[in-house]
């Protein structure tokens, strides 16, 4: 064994597993820090006071449960995390409560897509209230995570 091999042997055995598990991007297990955007229409227009950009950070445990916050819009995540069949995406069932737009509060459905050759996750959540005409609701996060 060269001593270049022995070296990076050596170096492995004192990485602890949870900091190679941090930089592993092709599972969605662990935390994902991002911005997001936040996006709200009611009827056929977009809501400017519902518009945002604001930091997310959600954390899915090896059961599916997901839990996150965004504390510039004061909104809290609880969830689980499924998987969909291909072993990229995952499918979200999330629920929003405390923030400070009253219609962000609420249950969102969507996918987080996993890319872990360019090491990002992309998530995407989606709420409707069909009601007719100006009732109609659509509500939109999306975001680009990392590790």
């Amino acid at each position: 064994m060269s001593i270049r091999t022995a070296a990076a042997a050596a170096s492995f055995l004192l990485i602890p597993p949870a900091a190679s598990a941090a930089n592993d991007y092709s599972t969605p297990y662990g935390e994902w820090h991002g911005k997001a955007q936040y996006h709200a229409r009611i009827g056929s227009e977009y809501d400017l006071k519902a518009h945002a950009v604001a930091e997310l950070s959600i954390a899915i445990d090896s059961e599916g449960k997901l839990v996150g916050s965004s504390p510039e819009n004061g909104c809290r995540a609880l969830g689980l995390v499924a998987p969909s069949g291909a072993k990229t995406v995952m499918n979200l069932d999330v629920t929003l409560s405390g923030c400070k737009y009253p219609g962000y509060n609420r249950r969102f459905s969507g996918n987080l897509f996993l890319y872990p050759r360019e090491t990002y996750v992309s998530l995407r959540l989606r709420s409707y209230n069909a009601g007719k005409g100006p009732k109609a609701e659509s509500y939109d996060i999306r975001a680009t995570l990392k590790r």
